[in-house]
């Protein structure tokens, strides 16, 4: 599911909005998140599938009250994490061993995001949302060294090092999520995302706990 940017997925997350432009905002939340994130399939020559990464990233939302519809509420977030990786073990058909060091950091900027919060609770908020404008910044470097033997780049105690590819691209998040508010003005939450683009980096699970602190 490399990319799920589509007119369906604008029109709805428009809609979300339409109602919320041209009035006041009814309150604003700030807070920080931790994450887990599973990118989907290999990145690089030698990450394993699904190799996890733990980050942390930053929210911000702009609320409006529906009134007995609920709630919406534009929503920005970033993520970054940084997944690094080393071990040194025998090359099979080769005479010697390897060493491999891999290095993968990311950044995810969701500028254009929406959620909504249905009429269920003031204390257990559900919501669910699309992020249509996301930014996903790769880099990424892995250096190889074998020693003694043939590899397939070097001879005898060769090294190759792709040293650092920076991938840039767009995509889009969807989104469900529960706020826990245990006072006025503040909620942890819990939210799961699945995050796609159109380059060359992975789509990516994300697992993220946070806070909101929420002013009027």
């Amino acid at each position: 599911m490399k990319t799920f940017l589509n007119c369906k997925m604008i029109c709805v997350v428009l809609f979300l909005l339409s109602g919320a432009f041209g009035r006041s905002y009814d309150s604003w939340a700030l807070g920080p998140s931790l994450g887990f994130y599973v990118p989907e399939g290999s990145w690089g020559r030698y990450f394993s599938n699904n190799n996890p990464a733990v980050g942390a990233g930053f929210n911000g939302d702009i609320r409006f009250s529906l009134g007995s519809a609920g709630e919406i509420a534009y929503a920005p977030t970033i993520d970054f994490w940084l997944r690094h990786d080393s071990w040194k073990r025998s090359s099979p058909g080769y005479v010697g061993s390897r060493e491999v060091e891999l290095t993968d950091f990311a950044i995810h900027l969701n500028l254009f995001s929406a959620k909504y919060f249905p009429p269920i609770s003031d204390v257990v908020k559900p919501y669910a949302g699309l992020s249509l404008l996301t930014i996903p910044i790769y880099y990424h470097s892995e250096t190889v060294k074998f020693f003694r033997g043939n590899s397939y780049y070097t001879n005898y105690g060769g090294e190759y090092t792709n040293g650092g590819t920076t991938d840039v691209g767009l995509g889009a998040d969807i989104f469900a999520g529960c706020e826990f508010r245990i006072s006025p003005r503040l909620s942890p939450y819990i939210e799961v995302r699945y995050s796609g683009s159109n380059n060359n980096a992975p789509d990516v699970f994300k697992l993220r706990l946070g806070l909101a602190f929420e002013q009027d």
